[in-house]
């Protein structure tokens, strides 16, 4: 009994400690991906012209590499301008984050100037 006990303490602490943030790579290696990324900007304002059309517009926001993810992203702000029958313009304004090598849209919110949820996974995939 003792030992199943002293057993599901000693797997509880290593499974604590695999959760706490680690540092994969060092200053010197982060910096020459965050580059790496960097050097992706035209094939991302590339990728973003494709899908602008119309009154729908994206504006790249900036390049960053994410450690979580082993991989380039980029943010965009997209913007959509509609008017109505009765010449009424409606604005809509959204943040979005894509992985750059997949193409897949990350997380978004409608609410750019206070989406905590947002933010809070900026910051993740950032590992800020």
């Amino acid at each position: 009994m003792k030992k199943l006990l002293l057993i599901s303490i000693l797997l509880g602490s290593i499974i604590l400690a695999g959760c706490e943030k680690q540092q994969w790579f060092s200053q010197e290696e982060l910096f020459d991906k965050k580059q790496e990324c960097a050097k992706h900007k035209e094939d991302i304002e590339k990728d973003i012209a494709v899908r602008n059309f119309g009154n729908q517009i994206e504006v790249l926001q900036e390049i960053f590499y994410s450690p979580i993810k082993n991989t380039c992203m980029y943010k965009v702000r997209w913007k959509l301008s509609t008017t109505l029958t009765n010449w009424e313009t409606i604005n809509r304004e959204r943040e979005q984050v894509y992985d750059f090598f997949t193409k897949e849209m990350i997380t978004w919110t409608n609410n750019p100037l206070n989406d905590e949820y947002f933010y809070s996974k900026l910051k993740e995939l950032k590992w800020e």
